[in-house]
């Protein structure tokens, strides 16, 4: 089975290549403030500013397949809030249905000497379209 996830019967989601392209395209709007394709507003993350505090714009790996130039990709979390509180990308495991693509980006606080506090998600829905693919429902921002 790929990284992608499967669609709740085992079968894949998407290939780790296709999803790939669908994380770095949800994280480039995220960290340019740019509208998604089939979208006119720009993203809106409220809690992404604890991950723009830091000279890096760290993403825990797990579960990335894409490319971007625009994170660190890191294994852990462990040891990376030496500081104080640092704050973290992390793609939760993508859901298939209808053809369709939901991706689940969720900011993580860490602190030097306590379990990480996930914070606020922004939920993206994909679908093919020509040759690339579009945003299909409203994207939603949710902090907690």
């Amino acid at each position: 089975m790929s990284r992608a996830g499967t669609n709740g019967n085992g079968a894949d989601v998407v290939d780790d290549r296709t999803l790939g392209v669908l994380q770095d395209l949800l994280l480039e709007h995220v960290l340019t403030s740019v509208a998604l394709p089939g979208r006119t507003a720009p993203l809106s993350f409220p809690d992404l500013e604890y991950v723009l505090q830091s000279d890096e714009r760290l993403l825990l790996g797990d579960g990335y397949c894409g490319a971007s130039e625009r994170v660190t990709v890191v294994d852990s979390i462990v040891g990376r809030a030496t500081d104080g509180p640092t704050g973290f990308l992390h793609f939760e495991s993508p859901q298939e249905e209808a053809g369709r693509v939901t991706l689940r980006l969720r900011v993580l606080l860490a602190f030097p000497d306590a379990e990480p506090l996930p914070l606020g998600e922004l939920i993206a829905t994909f679908a093919p379209k020509g040759t690339g693919w579009t945003t299909v429902e409203p994207t939603h921002a949710l902090a907690f």
